[in-house]
C-alpha cells in the first residue's frame, strides 16, 4: 500500500518496525494518545470537516462529544495546544495531520495494545475510534473492517448430551465496567483464598499476566496445579502436575475467521504426536473420564467433533480437510448499510456488540454503571506515575518473530530474535554514563532487572522498552550451548495486583523505573 501512495502515520514512543516503514513516525509520550486524538478530533469538528451523514445516522452520542472537546462542557477546549503540553507532539502537527486525514478519499485510524495496556486505556482506545466515528470509516475503503467470521455449531451433535451449565457462582474480580476474573489480581485473589487451584492451558502466567515475583509466590501457595502445554514453562515448573500437550502440527483444528474475506480454515495434522504427548481434545477427554463427565465428552476423534460444527453449513468436513481453507464469504464495504446496524446478523461472530446497533461516541454500559461515558485523555494515578526516584517509563513491546511468551523453543525464530536489550534514549544514556551494549539495571518499585543497553534515538527520551515474552528458566534462552539466546521478563516489574481500572488490562506498557549502570 505505501508502494502505491498510502500515506501511513505512526504515534508511539519507539520507532518500531512499523514506525520505520511509515511516512511519518510522531513519538509522543506513554500513555497520552488520547490527548493527541481528542485534539484531532477538535480541529475536525472545529472546521466542519466530520462526516455528517455517518454522524447522523449511525452513531450515538455525538452532541455530548462535542461538547466535550470543544470545551463547552468543562471548560477546557481539547485544541491541539492543550493536547502538546500533555503528550509533547507540536501543536501544529496535530493540526496538520487531522485536516490532511479528514480530506484523504480513504481514511482510517487503528489501535492495539499498545493503548489498552496504560492507565488510560479504555479512554484512549475510545478517542481514537472517535476518529474513525467522526469519518465514518467503519468498513470503509482504508477504515477498520467490521468482524463477521460465521459463527460454528457447538461439537455436539443430535442425541449427544451438552455438559450443564458451569457460569460461575461469583464474580472474582471487578472492573470499573465489568466484573469477572482479571489475571494482574491473582495474588490477591489466591492470598484471600477465592483461588485455590488452576487448569493452566497453554500459556505461561508467570511471565505474562504481573509482577513476576508476586505470581511465583502465589502459584507456590495454590493447593494444586495442573499445567497442559507441549513445552516446559515457568508455569509449568511451579505445577503439581504437568500434562504433554501436542503442538499445533500434531494436531487437527477448524478454524472460523475472518481478515479481508470471512474464511473457514483446517490446521491439518501432519505427524504424530512425538514422545508421550497427546493432542489436548484427547487429553480433556481423558480428564473428563476420570472425573465422571465422559458422558459430556462423547467423541471417539476430534473429526467427529469438527463434522458436528460445521453441521448446518453448506460444507462438509472432508470438504474443508481437501481444500484447506473455505471463503464462506466475500469482502464487502459497508456490511452495515445491508445489516441495518453496526453488529453481524445471526450466524455470524465478533469480539463483541454494540448495545445501540451503531458506533458510540458516549458509551451506554458506561452511562449505566455511573462511569465516565465519553472520550478523554485521564491522567494516570500519582503512584503510577514517574518521579524524582522513578523517572522514566518502560513499555514493553511485542516483535514481529515471537508469539507472547509461546515460541522461545524454537530455534529458528530465536536466531531471528534471541534476546531483548533495553532501549533507551541516547540522552537519557549519556545522563548515567551508558553505552551500547552496556550491562544496566532496571529498577521500579516493585522489581528488579538486568538488561543489556541498546542506546538509540529511536525511542523518546524519558522513556525506555524491551521486547516482551523472554525470560524463560527453562528451554533455550536457559540451554548452556546457546550463551547468545536469552532475555528478561522486564514487565514483570509491575505494581502487583494493578490493572487497567476501566477493562482490568494488564500495564505492561507503562511502569516507572530508573535505569543504571551495572557496576
Amino acid at each position: 500500500a505505501l508502494d502505491r501512495g498510502a500515506k501511513l502515520v505512526v504515534f508511539d514512543p519507539r520507532r518500531s518496525e512499523t514506525a520505520a516503514a511509515a511516512t511519518e513516525w510522531i513519538p509522543l509520550r506513554p500513555g497520552t494518545d488520547a490527548a493527541v486524538a481528542m485534539a484531532m478530533s477538535y480541529v475536525i469538528i472545529k472546521n466542519d470537516l466530520y462526516d455528517k451523514a455517518f454522524v447522523s445516522e449511525w452513531t450515538y452520542g455525538f452532541e455530548d462529544f462535542k461538547k466535550r472537546v470543544l470545551g463547552e462542557e468543562d471548560g477546557v477546549a481539547r485544541t491541539p495546544e492543550w493536547a502538546e503540553e500533555i503528550s509533547g507532539v507540536p501543536a501544529r502537527t496535530i493540526e496538520r495531520l487531522a485536516i490532511e486525514m479528514a480530506h484523504a478519499r480513504n481514511r482510517g485510524v487503528i489501535s492495539w495494545t499498545g493503548l489498552a495496556q496504560t492507565p488510560n486505556g479504555m479512554y484512549g482506545t475510545m478517542a481514537i475510534q472517535a476518529l474513525n466515528g467522526l469519518l465514518g470509516t467503519f468498513d470503509a475503503p482504508g477504515g477498520p473492517s467490521l468482524p463477521w467470521k460465521r459463527k460454528l455449531k457447538g461439537a455436539w451433535g443430535e442425541g449427544q448430551t451438552k455438559p450443564p451449565g458451569n457460569a460461575p457462582k461469583e464474580k472474582l474480580d471487578k472492573a470499573d465496567m465489568w466484573a469477572g476474573w482479571i489475571p494482574s489480581y491473582f495474588p490477591r485473589d489466591v492470598a484471600e483464598g477465592k483461588i485455590e487451584a488452576v487448569v493452566n492451558y497453554f500459556g505461561d502466567p508467570i511471565l505474562s499476566w504481573g509482577n513476576q515475583e508476586a505470581m511465583i509466590q502465589a502459584f507456590e501457595s495454590l493447593k494444586f496445579c495442573v499445567s497442559i502445554d507441549a513445552f516446559m514453562g515457568d508455569t509449568a515448573l511451579l505445577s503439581t502436575v504437568v500434562l504433554p500437550d501436542a503442538t499445533y502440527l500434531e494436531q487437527s483444528q477448524v478454524k472460523p475467521d475472518w481478515m479481508y474475506d470471512a474464511f473457514i480454515s483446517y490446521w491439518q495434522q501432519v505427524i504424530d504426536p512425538l514422545y508421550d504427548s497427546k493432542p489436548s481434545w484427547w487429553i480433556f477427554i481423558e480428564l473428563a473420564k476420570r472425573l465422571g463427565m465422559g458422558e459430556y465428552f462423547p467423541w471417539a476423534h476430534i473429526d467427529e467433533a469438527h463434522r458436528n460444527q460445521l453441521s448446518g453449513t453448506p460444507w462438509s468436513l472432508e470438504e474443508l480437510k481437501e481444500k484447506g481453507y473455505i471463503i464462506t464469504d466475500n469482502h464487502e464495504f459497508y456490511k452495515y448499510k445491508k445489516w441495518g446496524e453496526l453488529n453481524p446478523p445471526e450466524g455470524y461472530g465478533s469480539s463483541g456488540k454494540t448495545k445501540t446497533g451503531k458506533y458510540n461516541f458516549k458509551n451506554p454500559v458506561a452511562e449505566e454503571k455511573g462511569v465516565d461515558p465519553l472520550p478523554d485523555y485521564k491522567a494516570p494515578d500519582p503512584e503510577l506515575a514517574p518521579d524524582d526516584s522513578y523517572p522514566l517509563v518502560f513499555g514493553n513491546f511485542r516483535v514481529f518473530e515471537h508469539e507472547h511468551c509461546s515460541t522461545f523453543n524454537n530455534i529458528y525464530l530465536m536466531k531471528l530474535r534471541g534476546t531483548n536489550p533495553l532501549w533507551i534514549n541516547v540522552i537519557d544514556a549519556a545522563a548515567r554514563g551508558i553505552s551500547d551494549g552496556d550491562a544496566v539495571t532496571v529498577r521500579s518499585p516493585w522489581g528488579i532487572r538486568n538488561l543489556r543497553a541498546r542506546v538509540t534515538w529511536d525511542i523518546c527520551q524519558g522513556v525506555v522498552a524491551s521486547a516482551g515474552g523472554f525470560g524463560h528458566a527453562r528451554g533455550i534462552e536457559a540451554d548452556p550451548k546457546y550463551p547468545q539466546f536469552g532475555g528478561t521478563n522486564t514487565p514483570g516489574l509491575m505494581r502487583p495486583n494493578t490493572a487497567e481500572p476501566m477493562g482490568g488490562t494488564p500495564l505492561f506498557k507503562f511502569i516507572k523505573v530508573q535505569v543504571e549502570k551495572s557496576g
